[in-house]
């Protein structure tokens, strides 16, 4: 009897498990903001047109529209990958509105082209484990603490952009506010010497 293997998995020991959660911290959930999974092992919803064929792949037995459950990384072959949680940031509304399928695949049923949606976020590829040359590397420990690390840095400096260009946004707003201000005391301090008592307010 022939065995025909259709794709290879593996799974991160449980020290590597444990240092990206060390690491990486968790989530809202308890979960592992990060994790580290065989390319050929993760499975995600695609949803819209399949073509079945026969084992020649020549002969179309049929073409359906529908939702189905496979290979996420598909063109990545063979290499540990690092995923990164992420939150939901759309509405349910929004997810489908955004995901909706091309125009033709109306007539078989409005399919969400990325599957159901993910209330309690979902993890994204955050590293491709291998070389500078695309070639295969061990998921080793240090491997993994140089990955979460630099992201992990990438993150703070993100953060801290963010802080200094909202900083920057309330120093301005303040000093208009303070301008706006001198403004309107020069103009009450005026209003007086017309004898009409009116007093000048900002809108």
């Amino acid at each position: 009897m022939a065995v025909k293997i259709l794709r290879e998995t593996h799974e991160a020991s449980e020290s590597i498990q444990r240092i990206l959660e060390l690491y990486g911290g968790h989530n809202p959930y308890g979960e592992p903001n990060f994790r580290a999974i065989w390319s050929e092992s993760r499975l995600d919803w695609v949803c819209g047109k399949w073509t079945d064929t026969d084992e020649s792949g020549e002969v179309i037995l049929r073409e359906v529209f529908e939702a189905r459950y496979v290979p996420k990384y598909w063109v990545i072959k063979n290499r540990w990958v690092i995923e990164r949680w992420q939150a939901t940031t759309l509405s349910p509304a929004e997810w489908f509105r955004l995901t909706q399928p091309a125009e033709y695949f109306i007539e078989e049923g409005n399919l969400p082209q990325l599957g159901p949606y993910p209330s309690r976020g979902r993890y994204q590829l955050a590293c491709i484990v291998q070389d500078s040359r695309q070639n295969f590397i061990p998921l080793t420990i240090d491997v993994v603490e140089e990955i979460v690390l630099k992201w992990e840095k990438q993150r703070r400096e993100q953060v801290s952009q963010a802080a200094a260009v909202q900083a920057d946004k309330d120093a301005h707003a303040a000093v208009e506010a303070a301008k706006d201000a001198r403004e309107m005391d020069f103009l009450n301090s005026l209003a007086p010497e017309y004898g009409s008592g009116a007093v000048f307010q900002t809108r």
